[in-house]
């Protein structure tokens, strides 16, 4: 179940677009695998408030910014028990209280983009941006941290009316950060990696 209340505006004429939104969400009966648990079980019960803010922006002809924002506090509502030998927690807690595995309190994405608007290199561009997550929790007592991260990506493209081509490159600083979380731990996220796409219209 969710609650949402929120505002939108266009600015500037068109240039410049803004999205507010508070949102109140609770979930339950979902399945969740406990620590110390073989199988999935109903026990999924928790609650969020929070706000997401969205801005796009072409403050030059050819210069887009898109940027967006989430903050939250996220609470697992669920009484269910559970251990977890393997880090020294024996006698049977609570998961009240704890944060939803794989929900962190703050995340967020900037990108921005400039592509050539006259000359011989019209529709060359280039993009830089960032992807952000707070820290979370790859189990449902809240032992196994996946430490926050921030990623930095770019792309450079050319597009024609005909046709274009993209060259996007992934994690620049090729940092090692965790995605996925289970409850027995997480994924790494990816390597640096380079992707080239070309697209023709027919």
């Amino acid at each position: 179940r969710q609650k949402e209340i929120g505002v939108k505006a266009a600015l500037l004429d068109n240039k410049l677009g803004l999205n507010l939104a508070f949102f109140d969400t609770q979930r339950e009966n979902y399945y969740i695998t406990l620590p110390g648990a073989l199988v999935a079980t109903p026990d999924g019960k928790d609650k969020s408030r929070g706000a997401e803010f969205d801005i796009t922006a072409e403050p030059l002809r050819g210069l887009n910014l898109l940027a967006n924002y989430v903050v939250q506090n996220p609470e697992v509502t669920s009484n269910a028990m559970a251990t977890n030998a393997a880090m020294g927690v024996t006698t049977p807690r609570s998961i009240a209280g704890t944060l939803p595995t794989g929900v962190a309190r703050q995340s967020g994405r900037l990108w921005t983009s400039y592509t050539l608007q006259s000359g011989e290199l019209r529709g060359l561009g280039f993009g830089l941006g960032a992807t952000h997550k707070g820290e979370s929790y790859a189990d449902s007592l809240n032992l196994y941290r996946v430490p926050a991260y921030t990623v930095f990506d770019a792309a450079i493209f050319y597009r024609q009316p005909k046709w274009e081509m993209s060259l996007s490159m992934k994690n620049l600083t090729n940092r090692t950060y965790y995605v996925s979380p289970t409850f027995v731990g997480a994924l790494p996220g990816e390597a640096r990696n380079a992707m080239l796409t070309v697209k023709y219209r027919i």
